[in-house]
């Protein structure tokens, strides 16, 4: 977890996404790079440009340059308020987000982007706002999303979902390792949870999830086998017992958003959860 990007559009929920990370990098030692997407023709030395009023560059060049200037003046004053005590490094970068959180990711090789997200009630609206639905599904890397609500700089508990339904694609291995760098970083447990049907053999499961989670790698954990039909039921039910700090969900690209968490899930957490949630793409890290 050395590279933790933070994309903004200078909203609250964005700066609520900054102070988790900071509150992250106090624990590593590692360096946030804060970003506003915004495609513009000035290269990267748009600061150091000089008066364009008198008439060498069109209107238009004219007005973006100023947004661009504006934007970076807010980059830097955040980066001021909040950097008192980590590295934050800030830009504005020449592409719009679809295509320029990629890019970032690539070219900086980030290794966590925690970012806002609005936690309206409809699953829809969940993941619209702050583009976090693009970045789920698109990232090489963990992703934390922030509600309007963060105020915690612990994560003591710290709840994943585990589905025993994998594909060749998934990568429990690599999830493994950064969930179990995450967790030392901030000085969590990992609690790997699966939900059984009520009338399965538990002993049995138990043993199948012990195997995938030695297999992938997992250290420093608890396991714990939550019998309900209800796979939602059975996971908030636990969350909720151990005080959870953080929810982690594994997803892949192919086959819908969700492996393990179904729509109902998504729109209790967004109304009802403050907790933020990591999601890492099986398919993508």
């Amino acid at each position: 977890m050395k590279n933790i990007l933070v994309p903004t559009d200078f909203s609250e929920l964005s700066e609520n996404a900054l102070k988790m990370a900071v509150d992250i990098c106090r624990k590593k030692g590692s360096e946030i790079y804060l970003v506003n997407f915004t495609e513009h023709n000035f290269g990267d030395n748009y600061p150091t440009l000089g008066d364009t009023s008198g008439g060498s560059v069109g209107q238009d060049d004219v007005f973006q340059l100023q947004l661009v200037r504006k934007n970076h003046s807010r980059l830097s004053k955040l980066a001021e308020k909040h950097g008192a005590s980590v590295k934050i490094h800030f830009q504005v970068y020449d592409e719009d987000f679809s295509d320029g959180y990629k890019l970032y990711i690539k070219e900086k090789n980030i290794d966590l982007v925690v970012m806002g997200t609005s936690g309206e009630e409809s699953y829809e609206e969940f993941f619209s706002g702050n583009h976090a639905l693009q970045v789920i599904e698109g990232a090489t890397c963990p992703v934390i999303t922030v509600k309007d609500t963060y105020t915690q700089s612990t994560f003591n508990n710290i709840i994943v979902g585990i589905d025993l339904e994998s594909d060749r694609k998934d990568n429990y291995a690599q999830a493994a390792t950064y969930l179990n760098e995450f967790a030392e970083t901030v000085v969590g447990k990992l609690h790997l949870v699966h939900v059984a049907e009520l009338n399965s053999d538990k002993d049995k499961v138990q043993k199948e999830v012990e195997q995938l989670a030695e297999k992938s790698g997992f250290r420093n954990y608890t396991l714990n086998i939550n019998q309900n039909d209800n796979v939602e039921q059975g996971l908030l039910a636990y969350s909720y017992a151990v005080n959870a700090d953080m929810l982690v969900i594994l997803t892949h690209k192919e086959g819908g958003l969700f492996r393990l968490f179904k729509k109902s899930v998504a729109e209790d957490l967004s109304k009802k959860s403050s907790r933020p949630i990591m999601t890492i793409n099986l398919h993508n890290i």
